[in-house]
Parts: C-alpha cells; sequence; structure tokens
C-alpha cells in the first residue's frame, strides 16, 4: 500500500483559496465524473472530532478530464483561529472510500481586511 501524498496548504485569512488538481492514474487522467471529494480541516486527524471548515469541490468541466477545483472562501478563512491544523482529502466512487491527500494546514493572520 503506497504512502498518501502530503499537501501542507497555507491560508492567509484575507484571500480566497482555490486550486485545481487533476487526478491521474500512471499518467492518465481519470474520469471522476461521478465520484465525491471531501475535505475537512481538523485540530487532529480524530474522527469524531467535529471539523473546523471544510473545502467545497466543483469539476473544472464535466469530470471525464480528471480535472477538478478545491476552495474555500476568505470569509470561511477569517473564521479560523490562526493556527496550525491537519486536513485530509477522499474521494468515494461506487461504495468504496479512499484517502487522496493529507498534511498540514497553517492559518495566517492578516491586518488588512479586504
Amino acid at each position: 500500500m503506497a504512502a498518501t501524498p502530503v499537501l501542507n496548504i497555507v491560508l492567509k485569512q484575507s484571500e480566497d483559496y482555490s486550486v485545481t488538481g487533476t487526478i491521474t492514474d500512471n499518467g492518465v487522467a481519470v474520469d471522476i465524473s461521478g465520484w465525491t471529494l471531501k475535505a475537512d480541516i481538523k485540530t487532529s486527524y480524530s474522527q469524531a472530532e467535529t471539523a473546523m471548515a471544510a473545502f467545497a469541490f466543483g469539476l473544472v468541466t464535466d469530470g471525464t478530464d480528471g480535472k477538478y477545483t478545491r476552495s474555500i472562501t476568505k470569509a470561511e478563512i477569517a473564521a479560523l483561529p490562526v493556527t496550525s491544523a491537519v486536513w485530509d482529502q477522499f474521494y468515494t466512487v461506487g461504495g468504496l472510500s479512499a484517502k487522496m491527500l493529507t498534511g498540514t494546514v497553517t492559518v495566517e493572520p492578516s491586518a488588512t481586511s479586504t
């Protein structure tokens, strides 16, 4: 079993966060049109813990090219404490779920309101 890739994220309280990702298998885009993607931010990896926030997901096109967006608004980020937390991203397809990414989330303060 391969290790889950690690992606550490910095969220700035004055900025929206949005990235585009592509899911591939041996370099070939995977059709994710029937998939559910989910990612939570928590203080620990405990499943019993309530998430501090959750990323929103969308398909860039129709999902056949494997492209998706992961985002969170600056209002949601501003509501987070300035802290270091953890996050992970799962996919669910056909009743099966697997962890895709994991890492830390650092929330940086902002002196300027935008």
